[in-house]
């Protein structure tokens, strides 16, 4: 055997919660045959003081896959373990690929998964962080206006690693590309441990024209080890021109009477 390793969890988690599953894979040095006619081989798991099993579930090339799920009552705070020749066969067979004849050896010394693969049975996972985005409203401004549009993209709570999600011009705004804002190809935001807030800026267009107000749509996708809480997030463009006033209609100003001289009055 050449080594047991623990999968099943994503960047930067270490903890299987409740009901959650816990993959064991064995390789090999060379590409086994499996035949699970006899029996079906499993992995003997510690997991704190109780010795549980994880099942077969595939084999590819050089290695086999077990699958454990997580269990009420089950608990490891030093990380779940595969104990020396653990790999018990259970009446299957297991042969070199190449060479039918040679069995393969299932002894093999302890695996420790270690802090970073404990087991917490007693609850399921927490929410993890998730990201949500927001947009904001900017006047337009005149020609030549340097205004920007600002959307910020946060993630709830900070995640223990990197983050990354995807973001580009949904084009479901009513404002036009290249015309109200400069076009933009979109890209991808990365928050590293502990950061909660990253924001994306789109240059506005200013002009003389009196219209309604304009929005732009920012779009997410892609998102790697964070939810995603909103995939879009509008922002306004906020008209700020104004019309002449109009010239005003003629009204009666007075009405006066005349025809006697200065000093009569009838």
């Amino acid at each position: 055997m050449e080594r047991i390793v623990f999968r099943g969890l994503a960047d930067g988690d270490s903890t299987y919660y409740l009901g959650e599953v816990v993959r064991v894979r064995v390789a090999f040095n060379r590409h086994v045959e499996v035949d699970v006619s006899g029996g079906e081989p499993y992995v003997e798991l510690t997991v704190g003081a109780t010795t549980r099993r994880a099942e077969y579930g595939t084999s590819k090339l050089n290695r086999l896959d077990f699958l454990y799920r997580v269990q009420a009552g089950d608990f490891d705070d030093d990380g779940v373990s595969v104990p020396a020749n653990g790999l018990v066969l259970n009446g299957a067979s297991v042969v070199a690929r190449d060479d039918p004849s040679v069995a393969v050896d299932p002894s093999h010394g302890a695996a420790e998964g270690g802090f970073s693969r404990r087991v917490d049975g007693s609850r399921e996972r927490p929410p993890g962080p998730t990201l949500t985005a927001s947009g904001s409203s900017v006047a337009e401004g005149d020609a030549g206006s340097t205004a920007k549009l600002e959307f910020a993209v946060r993630l709830s709570p900070p995640a223990p690693g990197r983050v990354t999600v995807d973001w580009a011009d949904a084009g479901s705004g009513s404002a036009t590309s290249g015309v109200d804002y400069a076009a933009i190809d979109g890209g991808t935001l990365t928050f590293e441990p502990g950061d909660t807030l990253r924001t994306v800026s789109v240059a506005v267009h200013g002009d003389d024209e009196i219209e309604e107000d304009e929005t732009v749509v920012l779009s997410l996708s892609g998102a790697t080890n964070a939810e995603l809480g909103t995939r879009t997030a509008r922002g306004t463009i906020v008209n700020d021109d104004e019309a002449e006033p109009p010239t005003p209609a003629p009204t009666v100003e007075r009405i006066v009477f005349r025809g006697l001289a200065d000093g009569d009055s009838t």
